[in-house]
């Protein structure tokens, strides 16, 4: 005699994609000093890991968030500094080979003060 086949399992494999970051966009300003970066899911990913500094080069002191393991495709980030530029990137992870794929970073400015907004404001009006 024979059995049935026993239920069907998926799996992939190979190494993740490369995760596409999505929002802040590229280049951008006036981004929120509270707000969430999002990237696009990529393939075979278990995990991410995500870094935030304020230098394109990503040294050690320019640092802002060094995360790892996370399983969503977004992070919220509080407290940023007013007008700074800011670069970000992402790597994505799978069971077998961690920190495979890291994405191209971005890079946005946090909006200006609302304090310095209004002063240049009044300035503006006084001046009229």
């Amino acid at each position: 005699g024979t059995s049935n086949f026993s239920t069907a399992f998926n799996f992939t494999t190979g190494f993740p994609t490369t995760p596409q970051l999505a929002y802040p966009l590229n280049n951008t300003g006036s981004i929120p000093i509270d707000t969430i970066l999002y990237w696009n899911p990529s393939v075979a990913t278990v995990s991410y890991d995500l870094k935030l500094a304020r230098s394109a080069d990503f040294i050690s002191s320019s640092i802002v968030i060094d995360t790892t393991g996370l399983v969503d495709t977004s992070f919220a980030v509080n407290n940023l500094l007013y007008s700074t530029f800011y670069f970000w990137k992402v790597k994505a992870n799978n069971f077998k080979t961690l920190s495979v794929i890291s994405a191209g970073s971005g890079s946005f400015l946090s909006r200006k003060s609302s304090i310095l907004r209004s002063h240049l404001l009044s300035l503006n009006t006084q001046s009229s």
